[in-house]
């Protein structure tokens, strides 16, 4: 099936294809004008419903781990090893494979233990915020 606007053999040897090539680029062109058209106004709109912060360590509004303190991040780091060994390693369907597979995973296992550690962890930061708080002698 043939449409309107495409042109054949036939038609490219005849010296009246390069008015209608021009005829078929003109309007490509105009779609592009409104399709980016289109787009400015979506990215404009996206931009007055966009929160009003310059804060390079904005995480979403439901993650707490955007709030971590230094005792939190280490927990995270430590909490990062043990969930990795726990993910599936040679589970295809979930992560991928290769290299993007492990990053992925890495990725992963990076968020769950932020989340972890910035929910109470497991006791990491506690000890090391009582062990680094200053002692009365």
């Amino acid at each position: 099936m043939t449409s309107v606007n495409s042109i054949s053999a036939a038609q490219g040897a005849t010296p009246a294809s390069p008015v209608r090539a021009e005829a078929s680029v003109a309007s490509a062109g105009a779609a592009n004008n409104g399709f980016a058209a289109a787009m400015t106004e979506a990215e404009a709109e996206a931009a007055r419903h966009a929160p009003a912060t310059s804060d390079p360590h904005f995480r979403h509004q439901t993650s707490k781990s955007g709030e971590l303190k230094p005792e939190q991040a280490f927990e995270s780091f430590v909490l990062r090893s043990f969930i990795e060994e726990m993910l599936p390693k040679e589970n295809k369907a979930v992560f991928g494979s290769g290299t993007a597979g492990n990053i992925w995973r890495s990725m992963l296992a990076e968020r769950i233990a932020d989340e972890m550690a910035a929910g109470g962890g497991i006791g990491i930061a506690k000890a090391i915020s009582r062990d680094a708080a200053p002692k009365a002698d």
